[in-house]
């Protein structure tokens, strides 16, 4: 027996051993691991530095240093996490790593269509095989992978993920073999880790990704293309220590594109955004700061709700941090338009469900979903109350920054009807990447010459906080698409 091969045999069963262990034993015996490779060895610490520095340019020395503790953190959970794959029960795995949405890959592969699945090295990609006990239909599910250049330590990996029995590990140069193989024989699913950097040969394809210049591996793309699959994007987050969420993504294929590879660059588009999203809450805090939060919460106090009137200005997706500041426990939600794209709009949907304490509200949903709150006690909802109202609602005007403008009154005929405060949040962007928000009461009036006196003040507002720094406000929207029409209401 060499001593190679003993090497092997040793560490394949320290690794049984440490399995054994249930994980919070791990992520403890784990910590002086960190510990070393951090701060001693410093692995790979210049290239995980410059990477950083390269892809997030609006973020300071400290903001890099942050990242760069979080990921080493979650590196090395990374690693206990996949050694547990030998000791961990496929219960156990669901309850950790669950899926959102399995309808979208069933319903595909139910028509009998081929399913490209489309991964990024993101949260723990070595658990995602878990997803085929979320397949209803039986079919071949495949991942590729690049054999290593440690062909006893490819070995033990190996090994590890050989714990799912319905998954065949398909090596790099014989994928295409493979699933032209199960084409021939009907419906199918295999992932890519399509974010590594193709090899030497194949630096043919680039894209802007991360801010950087990017080889782009292509094969998934024409793989699927060649056997009619469709592309699934699994959208992975870590919704706390050891626990992961999916949410699937269809990217289809455009009638008409600039781009070569259309499916590879709207893949790109959403791994950034998924990458993007995982920034936390304390980082949000520090980046938009409520000045006056007494202001809301005093009201709350009271049993009042409130109607929270915003415009587009600074960065009004990051608005809703402010309900960290909320001291009262109640149900905040923000009224949306959903999209005409429905694609584009679950994205957009999924990246601001990173609150789970705010209930995103269709805008046909909102009379009824606040009505029902208001039953039960106090609420915040926010408005994005500078939208252009539809073409059936343009009913009321009112002079906005010089122009003849339709107004949404919506906000204040539902305050009304609630017996809600209104309140106006003022933002002002302090530095890149910054933000802070002062609250300002809007008061009803004992008596005004116009119908709706709050969405007047508001838009006083608005307009002072625009006029302040007109480039931060939306002003690609189409808001004076209209004639003001003949019959009409001024506020």
């Amino acid at each position: 027996m060499s001593s190679l091969s003993f090497k092997y045999k040793l560490a394949d069963k320290g690794l049984s051993l440490l399995a054994s262990l249930p994980l919070p034993a791990l992520y403890a015996l784990v910590a002086p691991v960190r510990f070393v490779m951090h701060r001693i060895v410093g692995y790979r610490k210049k290239v995980i530095r410059q990477n950083l520095i390269n892809s997030f340019p609006e973020k300071n020395e400290e903001e890099i240093r942050q990242i760069t503790d979080r990921f080493y953190h979650h590196l090395c959970d990374n690693i206990v996490e996949t050694i547990k794959l030998r000791h961990i029960s496929d219960k156990e795995l669901a309850r950790r790593m669950r899926i959102e949405n399995p309808e979208v890959v069933n319903d595909i592969l139910s028509s009998g269509t081929p399913v490209v699945l489309l991964l990024g090295h993101i949260g723990n990609w070595e658990w995602v095989p878990q997803l085929t006990m979320s397949v209803s239909v039986r079919t071949p599910f495949g991942e590729i992978y690049r054999p290593m250049h440690d062909k006893q330590w490819g070995e033990i990996i190996h090994n590890l993920r050989d714990r799912w029995d319905n998954v065949t590990q398909i090596p790099q140069d014989d994928a295409i073999k493979t699933i032209f193989r199960w084409n021939r024989e009907g419906a199918w699913i295999v992932g890519f880790l399509a974010d590594q950097r193709p090899n030497n040969r194949n630096l043919n394809h680039w894209a802007t990704f991360l801010h950087q210049d990017t080889p782009v591996v292509v094969g998934p793309e024409q793989i699927g293309r060649h056997t009619n699959a469709r592309f699934v994007y699994a959208d992975i987050s870590k919704t706390s220590r050891g626990h992961y969420s999916i949410h699937y993504h269809e990217i289809t294929l455009p009638e008409r594109s600039d781009s070569p590879f259309p499916v590879m660059r709207e893949y790109l588009n959403l791994l950034e955004m998924t990458i993007r999203r995982h920034i936390s809450d304390k980082e949000l805090a520090r980046r938009m700061r409520i000045e006056n939060p007494e202001v809301v919460n005093d009201i709350l106090s009271s049993g009042t709700p409130v109607v929270l009137l915003l415009g587009h200005i600074g960065n009004w997706e990051w608005v809703p941090q402010l309900t960290m500041s909320v001291s009262v426990r109640t149900p905040f939600g923000e009224i949306y338009r959903p999209m005409h794209d429905k694609q584009w709009g679950e994205i957009i949907h999924n990246l601001r469900d990173r609150w789970d304490n705010v209930t995103q509200i269709p805008q046909d949903d909102a009379i009824k979903t606040i009505f029902r709150w208001n039953r039960e006690g106090a609420w915040i909802v926010g408005f994005l109350a500078d939208q252009r109202p539809n073409n059936r609602n343009l009913n009321h005007w009112a002079t906005f920054l010089h122009q003849d403008t339709p107004v949404v009154v919506g906000p204040e005929q539902i305050g009304r009807h609630t017996n809600a405060r209104f309140v106006y949040a003022d933002i002002s962007k302090t530095s890149r990447g910054h933000y802070s928000i002062h609250y300002h009461e809007i008061t009803l009036p004992e008596r005004s010459d116009s119908p709706f006196p709050v969405m007047r003040e508001y838009l006083n507002l608005l307009e002072m906080t625009i006029r302040r720094d007109p480039a931060l406000w939306l002003w690609s929207h189409k808001r004076w698409k209209y004639p003001r029409p003949e019959k009409c209401q001024d506020i």
